[in-house]
């Protein structure tokens, strides 16, 4: 072999040496970046579950102390058929001390017993699933047997406007809400 044949094989060998080192790092990059998109979206998918889950905690955790508060479970065994008279003025005040107490824009207690929902101004209303469509959610949720529920509907006390509220039965299997400002 003569030098220029040398020189065309060595040239020959530099060019394929890099074209395969080029051709192995864009393969190796493009690894990367898949591996770094993967890692992302389950990163992004943890940190979206994670605020949820906190958003939605001390509204359930609150729901669920008033579910067993002795004051209410009173409160609802001494309840008046007609909805309210003696103790409408202090479920409003408990429930507007809920309210304030955790920044809700909203705390309410449906009574099993006569169907009574209170929310933190008093009475708001005898709620009538059979007659009433928007009041469906609590048969439904009562018959669901769940430990809670979170119900999506729109807001009858503040003009329609979309909420997300969870549901614990109570000791009388009342419904204790609370919505998130």
């Amino acid at each position: 072999m003569n030098g220029r044949g040398i020189t065309r094989l060595a040239f020959a060998i530099v060019i394929l040496s890099f074209a395969l080192s080029t051709f192995v790092s864009m393969w190796s990059l493009r690894l990367l970046a898949d591996q770094n998109r993967r890692d992302l979206a389950r990163a992004l998918s943890f940190r979206i579950y994670d605020s949820i889950k906190s958003e939605l905690s001390e509204p359930l955790t609150v729901a669920r102390s008033m579910a067993r508060d002795p004051f209410l479970i009173k409160a609802f065994k001494e309840e008046d058929p007609a909805c309210g008279a003696s103790s409408e003025q202090s479920l409003a005040r408990y429930l507007a001390a809920q309210k304030n107490a955790f920044g809700f824009e909203a705390a309410f207690a449906v009574s099993a017993a006569f169907m009574c929902y209170y929310s933190y101004g008093g009475i708001n209303k005898r709620i009538d699933p059979a007659a009433d469509p928007r009041d469906r959610w609590y048969d439904s949720f009562v018959s669901s047997g769940k430990p809670y529920a979170l119900n999506s509907d729109r807001d009858e006390l503040s003009q329609g406007r979309g909420r997300l509220s969870p549901e614990i039965p109570g000791a009388l299997r009342g419904s204790f809400s609370h919505r998130r400002r």
